[in-house]
């Protein structure tokens, strides 16, 4: 399920990020030609919200459901319980940062540097390959751990963001490159705040008996938001460091040597980041004796 949803959240994602920057180029330059972007977007995406909550009926349960209750006590036991929380989190955490800055810098790159800011859609349509690749993991993940596929994404991410230094305005490696990275940040975006958070809950549970679902999923996505919130004051802190003026047609070079190393060196580093953190991630080598003892006590 976690790749049949990635499938269509990236295809979704992919199909957007190739129409804005052709949209922004042609239209994006009048006040009118904003309203209508606008227009494109809202319309269609504000129909089919309303079509799934027409067509998509409730699912109500009638039986009686124990809930939990959820207090600063129960993220503290959390919290001591779960080495591996720390861990996960600061992965998450990294790879959120990656991400706004490819959202984000890679305007500013082919903008700035490579000086034409339509051919962004051309590294974009890349996104395509990512969501078809996600059908295989979940063969792949018979053969190998979570853990050892999030190493494999961020040495593929690391690959693609150190080489992006020497990209310049070179479409098919900055292609290339672009889906390096895609691949680097796939396995924590959509296995480290699913599958492995489940592997915590799991371990607190087998360790202390009690089993607190929300607040290892609350953790994910406040973390989720923490990375996406620190990114965007890192790029906007470096960029006015390196005087860049969004009313100048051209930057300076201080500035567009901070923004290509924004785009290739900086989440370079944060893959090796996410790598070292992996690196004493050992939960997956646990699981199955705590899935037996869990199932056990059952």
């Amino acid at each position: 399920m976690v790749a049949v949803g990635g499938l269509i959240t990236t295809l979704g994602a992919t199909l957007v990020a190739v129409a804005f920057p052709i949209l922004m180029q042609t239209m994006g330059t009048t006040r009118k030609g904003w309203s209508m972007m606008l227009l494109i977007f809202a319309l269609p995406f504000g129909l089919l919200g309303l079509l799934r909550f027409i067509f998509v009926p409730e699912i109500v349960k009638t039986e009686k459901e124990e809930t939990q209750k959820l207090d600063v006590q129960s993220f503290i036991r959390a919290l001591k319980s779960s080495p591996f929380i720390y861990l996960l989190s600061l992965a998450v955490l990294l790879n959120n940062v990656i991400s706004y800055f490819t959202t984000s810098v890679t305007a500013y790159y082919f903008q700035y540097v490579v000086g034409d800011l339509s051919m962004m859609s051309a590294v974009s349509m890349m996104g395509i390959v990512t969501p078809f690749i996600l059908l295989f993991v979940p063969m792949l993940l018979k053969k190998i751990t979570t853990q050892q596929l999030v190493v494999i994404g961020a040495l593929l991410g690391a690959i693609g963001s150190f080489s992006r230094w020497f990209a310049g305005g070179n479409l098919l490696f900055l292609m290339a490159t672009g889906l390096l990275v895609a691949l680097g940040t796939m396995p924590v975006s959509y296995y480290g705040t699913t599958v492995m958070v489940v592997s915590c809950m799991d371990y607190h549970e087998w360790k202390t008996g009690e089993r607190i679902e929300g607040v290892f999923s609350a953790l994910g996505n406040v973390t989720a938001k923490i990375g996406q919130a620190f990114g965007a004051a890192l790029v906007g802190g470096l960029m006015s460091m390196s005087h860049y003026d969004g009313i100048l047609a051209v930057q300076s070079a201080e500035a567009n040597t901070m923004i290509v190393a924004l785009f290739s060196v900086i989440p370079g580093i944060m893959f090796v980041g996410i790598m070292v953190l992996m690196k004493f991630y050992t939960l997956d080598k646990k699981m199955p004796q705590i899935k037996k003892e869990l199932a056990e006590r059952k």
